[in-house]
């Protein structure tokens, strides 16, 4: 992937990418048998939403948290899932 660094990634295959790695992850833990929830899940780091967009596909709700404003309002205008998926500005050290 280091031939897309510096924004040279094309929207949908970024996306893409972000599926696969989530698909990857859910098909193996099921795989173990993790008896876990699959009500609410948490995304750090969200970015633009490259992987917290693709957890709508395996839990009812999903938060995104990222420190960079512009990247929170981008999830926010790529969100096709509405109030399903929340994107939060973390702008404390503690987030409180």
């Amino acid at each position: 992937m280091a031939d897309k660094k510096g924004n040279k990634w094309q929207l949908e295959e970024l996306f893409k990418t972000g599926v696969k790695e989530i698909d990857a992850i859910m098909k193996y833990v099921k795989s173990i048998k993790i008896n876990i929830s699959y009500s609410t899940t948490l995304d750090f780091g969200c970015g633009v939403g490259r992987l917290t967009q693709p957890l709508a596909d395996h839990f009812n709700w999903f938060y995104g948290v990222d420190i960079v404003p512009s990247m929170i309002e981008l999830a926010n205008k790529y969100n096709p899932h509405g109030e399903r998926c929340k994107y939060i500005l973390n702008e404390t050290s503690d987030f409180q």
